[in-house]
């Protein structure tokens, strides 16, 4: 009997690397906020954190047919 062929989709594998320094104090205060709210996976967290910013300024940005008014005053 012949084996089915397994075919793998891009599942998202993460294969590029992304780094960033910080000063202690910003490591202090990152490191804290982790403890505090009982973070486990500080590279998930990052990612998550970051990409959400990301999406929401270009959502934000998207292109509308008519700018929106302001007040002038």
């Amino acid at each position: 009997m012949k084996k089915a062929k397994v075919v793998h989709k891009n599942t998202g594998l993460r294969q590029f690397k992304v780094s960033f320094l910080l000063n202690s104090e910003e490591l202090k205060a990152m490191n804290h906020y982790l403890n505090k709210y009982k973070i486990d996976n500080r590279s998930h967290y990052l990612r998550e954190t970051l990409l959400s910013q990301v999406l929401q300024k270009l959502d934000e940005d998207y292109p509308t047919l008519f700018e929106p008014w302001e007040m002038k005053g």
